[in-house]
């Protein structure tokens, strides 16, 4: 059509070539334009101009609005959707229970109906009472009209209140104030399901200008083709001309066949059909694809449109409804090298711009959750103000040191404390990496802040929402990315557009209503990605008007979406709005039968494809589809399968796979590293020696090169948890901390235990509530804990009477030579008359006092090495048994071998450190069974 258009604009008006912008081209899409300038330039070459100043095109909506200055703002969609939602929940008897939103969407999409097509609801009542016979369905109609009625009277009411002007509206001005000269050309190519206002244009221009139509249709009875979707454009005053093209191909003739409405049979079509064509002109022509698989069926697509660019087709066009069909074959192509053109697109919700908008306000509803603000600030989306890799250095030690190693699951307060504890608590060598996070921590603060206040707050006018969000995003440096990014770009303009519009109306909302209201906007605008060079576009049924291809895919034809489900309405059936004159869902059949059609013919190859099944329920193939199989079943007894690709698809070597680069490991060795000077650590912990103890290349794998099992972040306490806030709440009841209780300031005795007992209980209760959430779960380990603190307070009374507590969380430090120290952290430290005692809390499992005589346990005897003088030490287990009490008590002559034994073997390992001695894998079942590198030393790939 485009081509024959093109032909009778150069011939008719070649008078004004090279000069050919006074001419204005209706199209029904941007789309059609480049193809259609295209086919231009060649015929103007033609006429010997090889250059030419090509005619304006547009749609009749763009040029309408292009010529009419409205007196009043207009609405954006938003806009006018927020405005009836407001009219509808100020009359909620109409409604009782039911969605404003889609009340509002189908009476919006009702209005504009009317509007387009000149008319008012004061008309109603006169048709529904004439002639009906049933009163029942007259008062049920009548109802209906009363009730749009009084809707559309609240809602022009509303906007002449608010002196705001509806788009639709202007649109329909636009076409009513439209002047033209009898100079002007009008060339209307393709379009289709025209408005009463638009028609009424259309015989305006025709009778005071140039007009001309354009559109696929036949010399047959325009009410039984196909193609009856445009019968509208034929006024019974006026003269129109119906050109048939010179020579109609035979495959063209047998869809005609196919679709005819006639008073012969199916049968009787196809026998007469292929008396005339004994061979099929549609089997070169149009091949069918059928599969139960999603996988074999992206496979189908990948495989043939691959087969088509090996054919050099320029032009391969792939018509795909389903988004999640597309969003997997759009993957398998780029991943054989091909580039697609999606002109689909797909929800802006689900970019990962929007993706960032959603974890940013997450981060506020949650009280910022550990796991948002990690994947956040790994994202490409966030600011970086220092090099990338030092970044990542220090959102890694946040990640593994910090938030996984003391299970933090939200909150900045506690980010900051556990930031500080871990400060104070350790030697740090490099500070920058604290006041890194530190600040980056303030940086969440401050630009939340505004938001937060929102989110507290009842009743906030909408276009501070966006305000707030924009400052955020502004103040967090995210906007700034976001706007260098495609899809954030348009999340970007779309929250900037809207704010005008939104300080046009008074409509408030709370928090709650705004993230609904967020999400709803974001779902219904469409990302479409930038063009680029390739030869497959992507496109929707209503995107293919006018466009032609080299070979084509109609992909999923099954009857949900070939012509798709049919529409429940709220107000009015189909037969009211078809009395009405307003489009209906026949229309929208019509519509897309029209255009499936008209696609059978876009290119010389044509492939439709279906899924049969989908989790394992049956999918019905689109009766459009079925009657072409089963007319060519009965004209030539066999189908239109294609066979081969069928071959193609169960073969596994017709998929792009790239083949691995490097070759799989070979079985290795025993390992048995040396320690080089550049790993040897200048410092060892004693949990780093009992590693030594356990495993040499245990202690070469942790200690030396640093590897670690990855902590996970469990959703509740567990007993690694428990314990380190059983832990906490002990220090501060002996400890000054801000803003705790405490500390107990006096010896625990039988007098004052009750006031003892207290003070353990509200600490406790604070720092679990503090540092966990609410749940269930984790209130039972707090209660857990309380119900130990009796007896806890029974111990510390009985320990109290001999020793007094002396310090709490020690750290220390011992050289073992000139360049190799061993350093241990203290639980508690008490001192008597007879010298100094060391306690460490167990809550887990407490090695036995065999294991620790027999040197396998290092903990207690190194604890005594490191403080020097000292009596006796012992593990204290909490919640064994429901009870605390005393384990594994070392002192005296026993205490002081160990303490020698150990002291030997240090040294003899300070001085494996400087000859360089292998650390071999020992293979021990029982630690093997519980080491977090067995992957690295590959024990179970040893060679026997």
């Amino acid at each position: 059509m485009l081509d024959i258009a093109s032909i009778d604009i150069l011939n008719r008006y070649h008078y004004l070539l090279p000069d050919l912008h006074s001419i204005t081209i209706f199209l029904p899409s941007n789309l059609a334009q480049k193809p259609l300038h295209e086919k231009l330039i060649r015929h103007a070459d033609k006429h010997g101009y090889p250059a030419v100043l090509l005619p304006y095109s547009t749609s009749i909506q763009k040029w309408a609005l292009s010529r009419y200055a409205p007196n009043k703002p207009l609405l954006s969609q938003y806009a006018r959707e927020l405005i009836l939602v407001d009219a509808i929940n100020q009359k909620p008897e109409l409604f009782a229970n039911a969605n404003p939103w889609v009340i509002a969407n189908e009476l919006l999409s009702f209005f504009d109906a009317m509007l387009l097509n000149n008319i008012e609801p004061l008309n109603f009542q006169n048709l529904f009472d004439q002639d009906n016979q049933n009163a029942y369905t007259s008062h049920a109609l009548s109802q209906e009209a009363n009730l749009v009625t009084i809707l559309w009277q609240a809602w022009h009411e509303q906007l002449s209140y608010e002196n705001l002007l509806d788009p639709v509206e202007a649109y329909v001005q636009a076409l009513k104030k439209a002047i033209f000269s009898k100079h002007e050309i009008y060339y209307a190519v393709g379009l289709d399901l025209l408005s009463q206002q638009e028609l009424i244009l259309f015989e305006k221009i025709d009778n005071e200008s140039q007009l001309h139509v354009f559109f696929c249709a036949s010399n047959s009875d325009l009410s039984t083709r196909p193609d009856s979707v445009i019968k509208n454009y034929v006024d019974s005053h006026t003269s129109t001309n119906i050109c048939t093209a010179e020579e109609i191909p035979s495959y063209c003739k047998y869809l005609n066949a196919v679709f005819i409405d006639n008073e012969l049979s199916m049968k009787e079509r196809a026998k007469n059909f292929s008396d005339i064509y004994p061979t099929s002109p549609i089997s070169t022509h149009l091949k069918i694809y059928k599969t139960n698989s999603f996988e074999y069926h992206v496979k189908a697509l990948d495989i043939k449109i691959r087969s088509w660019m090996y054919e050099n087709k320029q032009d391969i066009g792939v018509i795909i409804v389903d988004r999640k069909l597309a969003r997997r074959l759009r993957a398998v192509l780029e991943h054989a090298n091909v580039r697609v053109n999606d002109l689909g697109g797909w929800a802006l919700a689900t970019t990962s711009a929007a993706v960032v908008i959603e974890s940013w306000l997450q981060l506020i509803e949650d009280k910022f959750p550990s796991k948002k603000l990690l994947a956040l600030v790994k994202s490409p989306f966030f600011p970086i103000t220092i090099e990338k890799e030092i970044h990542d250095k220090v959102i890694d030690f946040f990640e593994k040191d910090i938030v996984l190693a003391f299970n933090l699951h939200n909150g900045l307060n506690i980010f900051r404390s556990t930031l500080e504890q871990f400060q104070n608590n350790r030697e740090v060598e490099d500070a920058k990496t604290f006041e890194y996070l530190y600040k980056l921590l303030d940086k969440f603060e401050a630009a939340t802040q505004a938001l937060t206040k929102l989110r507290n707050l009842k009743a906030i006018p909408l276009h501070r929402f966006f305000v707030e969000l924009i400052n955020s995003l502004k103040t967090s440096g995210i906007y700034t990315i976001l706007r260098k990014d495609d899809a954030g770009k348009q999340v970007i303009d779309l929250f900037e557009s809207q704010i005008s519009h939104f300080q046009k109306i008074e409509n408030e909302m709370d928090w709650s209503e705004w993230r609904r209201f967020l999400t709803r906007i974001l779902d219904q605008q469409n990302f479409k990605p930038p063009l680029v060079k390739s030869n497959v576009t992507f496109c929707s049924l209503e995107q293919s008007r006018l466009l032609k291809f080299d070979a084509l895919i109609i992909a999923s034809v099954d009857k949900d979406h070939f012509p798709g489900t049919s529409i429940n309405y709220t107000f009015f059936n189909e037969r009211i709005r078809a009395e009405l004159n307003i489009p209906t869902w026949r229309d929208e059949h019509a519509l897309h039968f029209y255009l499936f059609r008209r696609l059978l013919e876009a290119a010389p190859d044509v492939l439709i494809t279906v899924q049969t099944e989908q989790s394992g329920e049956k999918i019905a193939p689109s009766p459009w589809l079925e009657v072409i199989e089963t007319f060519h079943l009965m004209a030539y007894k066999n189908d239109l399968l294609d066979k081969l690709l069928q071959t193609l698809v169960s073969q596994d070597d017709t998929s792009i796979n790239h083949p691995q680069q490097f070759p799989m490991p070979s079985l290795s060795l025993q390992p048995s590293p040396v320690l080089t000077e550049k790993l040897k650590p200048n410092s060892i912990s004693i949990s780093q020696y009992q590693l030594l103890i356990n495993c040499p290349y245990q202690f070469y794998a942790g200690a030396c090169l640093n590897i670690s099992k990855t902590n996970e972040l469990t959703e509740e306490l567990d007993k690694m948890d428990f314990g380190s806030l059983v832990h906490k709440c002990i220090y501060a009841f002996f400890v000054d901390e801000p803003s705790i209780p405490g500390p107990f300031a006096t010896r625990v005795t039988a007098n004052n235990r009750e006031s003892a007992e207290e003070l353990l209980s509200s600490i406790s209760k604070q720092i679990f509530n503090q540092y966990v959430e609410r749940r269930f779960s984790d209130q039972l380990w707090l209660q857990c804990w309380l119900d130990l603190i009796p007896n806890f307070i029974d111990w510390e009374i009985r320990r109290q009477e001999v020793y007094a507590p002396y310090k709490h969380e020690v750290s220390l430090r011992i050289n073992l030579d000139a360049t190799t120290s061993l350093t241990g952290r203290i639980d508690r430290i008490d001192k008597s008359a007879e010298g100094y005692a060391i306690v460490d809390y167990k809550t887990g499992q407490t090695p036995s006092q065999k294991s620790v005589l027999a040197g396998d346990q290092v903990q207690l005897p190194l604890y005594a090495y490191l403080n020097g003088n000292c009596s006796q030490v012992e593990y204290v287990t909490i919640g064994k048994d429901n009870s605390v009490k005393t384990m594994s008590v070392l002192k005296d002559d026993q205490l002081e071998n160990l303490i020698q034994e150990h002291h030997n073997r240090l040294l003899e390992f300070a001085n494996t450190l400087k000859n360089k001695l292998r650390l071999t894998a020992l293979a021990d079942d029982d630690t093997c069974e519980r080491c977090g590198v067995r992957g690295l030393c590959r024990k179970d790939y040893w060679q026997s």
